[in-house]
């Protein structure tokens, strides 16, 4: 007897796959339907965050269909921790998958039972399926999403960078944690392309000129802005370095800036 079983999480693996379940066959790509990719429970053997899927109508989740033998799935059971003398960790149900060539029907997919929020994977997880996703040509859609998933590393430098801006008043790279600049005098040593990476993406300028996708970068970085201006100037920073104005004032320079930005990008179109 064979079942199918459909892989979203490091099973993308294929290495991984075959140890785990050494009779699978990859049968296809394909996609959960109404179904979204979220990362909810914290596992030790990874240190951060695993896959889970949860409903979420309109979404998707792509991966792997593979066919595997009884005994795989005995196997498989025992590493997603499927158990039927205890408490699981995960639990499975049979769904339909599309596929390029059409629907599969009865094939196993796990979920995580007790669901936590949130939990930060390490970059060795989600690269796995970052890979998977480009070596598939999963939609397009679907990897820049995971483009934007936090991993627990970029928190954790980006938890230093917070410290040296309050402590040592020390700009660095979020990536290579390269120093950029000083708070107040240092700026005008630092070179403007330098600056500019950092004021934009948290990166020094070699790191933000090896990313391929900078506007994902960005809005990463942009998303906690606040804290980086905060812990230069305390809370009531304001994104002119010169200016130590209140929040309302912050705000509306920040605002300021970027409508500027926007009109300049735009009449450099007209000019071209």
């Amino acid at each position: 007897m064979t079942a199918k079983y459909f892989a979203y999480g490091s099973n993308l693996d294929l290495l991984q796959m075959k140890r785990r379940c050494p009779l699978s066959k990859l049968i296809s790509k394909g996609m959960l339907p109404d179904y979204r990719l979220t990362f909810n429970r914290y596992a030790e053997g990874w240190n951060g965050g695993v896959a889970d899927v949860i409903q979420h109508t309109g979404s998707e989740v792509w991966g792997l269909i593979f066919e595997i033998s009884d005994s795989d799935l005995v196997r498989l059971d025992h590493y997603e921790g499927h158990y039927k003398d205890k408490t699981s960790l995960y639990e499975r149900w049979k769904a339909v998958i599309d596929t390029p060539n059409g629907q599969v029907q009865d094939v196993w997919v796990y979920t995580v039972v007790e669901k936590q929020k949130f939990v930060q994977p390490t970059l060795e997880y989600l690269q796995i399926i970052k890979d998977a996703a480009v070596k598939w040509d999963f939609p397009k859609d679907y990897l820049q999403s995971l483009e934007t998933v936090t991993t627990k590393e970029y928190q954790d430098a980006f938890k230093i960078v917070l410290y040296r801006l309050s402590k040592k008043k020390e700009f660095s790279c979020i990536k290579c944690k390269k120093w950029i600049a000083n708070v107040g005098d240092g700026l005008h040593d630092t070179c403007e392309a330098e600056w500019k990476s950092f004021e934009e993406y948290g990166l020094c300028y070699e790191c933000s000129s090896k990313e391929k996708d900078l506007d994902l970068i960005r809005e990463k970085f942009q998303s906690s802005i606040d804290e980086v201006w905060e812990a230069v100037y305390g809370p009531h920073a304001c994104i002119n370095p010169k200016c130590k104005g209140e929040r309302e004032h912050y705000k509306k320079n920040r605002e300021f800036y970027r409508k500027m930005k926007k009109l300049q990008n735009e009449r450099k179109e007209d000019l071209k």
